[in-house]
This record gives structure tokens, C-alpha cells and sequence, in this order.
């Protein structure tokens, strides 16, 4: 991915600020947050299938402020429904988590790991980060034993 087109999509700090202050699994308020995030959304949305084949490319959606994403998004999605519940389905988890995972993927230099609390282990999650290389020596420590870590 051109670097340009990466920047406009990529938000790691916002985004695990969000997860860890704003403590909610909602999809659609998650990727509401930012214009990166938004941006990041409807390019995946836009290979959901033909009925979203009207959203424009990443590097038109590049160009585009919060406004000019919102009237995308009121162009294409049911534009009455003022919660924007609708926009996508599925999981809020793993829907997010996908983000996070993009996120590591593309050199943030941490993984991702969402933790879940509350009755249900529905009312509230946070996102717990850890450094790669943290990983990696957590990792080794697994594989190889106490002896042998140096």
C-alpha cells in the first residue's frame, strides 16, 4: 500500500486511546472516532459486495475531512437512520479487533489483545497492547523454560 494511502488510514495511538478510555465494544462508535478510522471502514465496506460498489476508493477517501466522509456515508447507507446502527454488522469484537490487527500488521510495533469485563463480559473491554518484542522474550520464555532466557 502506497505510503500516503496508509497514513490516511493508519491511527494507532487514537485508536487504542479510544478502546482504553472510552471502554465501549461498538463497532460503529469505534470507527466513528476519527476520520482515519472512518476512511480505513469504508474501504473495507466498499468489498462488502455490488450494493457498496459506490464508495469511492481509498485515495478519494483520502481527500476527504469528517464532513465530506459523513455525506459519503449518508450517500451510500440508509442516511434516516441517525444512530448509523445499520452501516455494518457482525461482531463488535472482532470488527474491531480487525482493526487492531491491520494496526499490527503494518508496523505499529505492538500486538493487540482485547479484554473483556463487566457481568457478561459485555459492558466494557479494553485493549491491552504489548510491545513486540516484549512478545517475542515472553514467547522464548514459554518455549524454552525458566533456564534458558537469557
Amino acid at each position: 500500500m502506497r505510503k500516503d494511502l496508509l497514513e490516511s488510514i493508519y491511527e494507532p495511538e487514537l485508536a487504542y486511546e479510544y478502546m482504553m478510555y472510552i471502554g465501549t465494544y461498538n463497532n460503529v462508535g469505534f470507527y466513528w472516532s476519527t476520520p482515519k478510522l472512518l476512511r480505513f471502514k469504508l474501504d473495507e465496506i466498499r468489498d462488502w459486495g455490488n450494493e457498496f460498489a459506490n464508495i469511492p476508493p481509498l485515495e478519494e477517501l483520502a481527500k476527504l475531512d469528517m464532513f465530506g466522509l459523513e455525506k459519503v456515508c449518508n450517500e451510500v447507507f440508509d442516511a434516516d437512520n441517525n444512530d448509523y446502527c445499520d452501516y455494518w454488522l457482525g461482531d463488535d469484537y472482532e470488527d474491531i479487533m480487525g482493526y487492531f490487527y491491520f494496526l499490527t500488521a503494518n508496523g505499529s510495533g505492538y500486538s493487540y489483545r482485547m479484554l473483556e469485563h463487566g457481568r457478561d463480559n459485555d459492558d466494557y473491554v479494553s485493549v491491552e497492547r504489548t510491545s513486540l518484542e516484549d512478545a517475542k522474550r515472553e514467547y522464548e520464555f514459554i518455549k524454552n523454560g525458566l533456564d534458558k532466557v537469557s
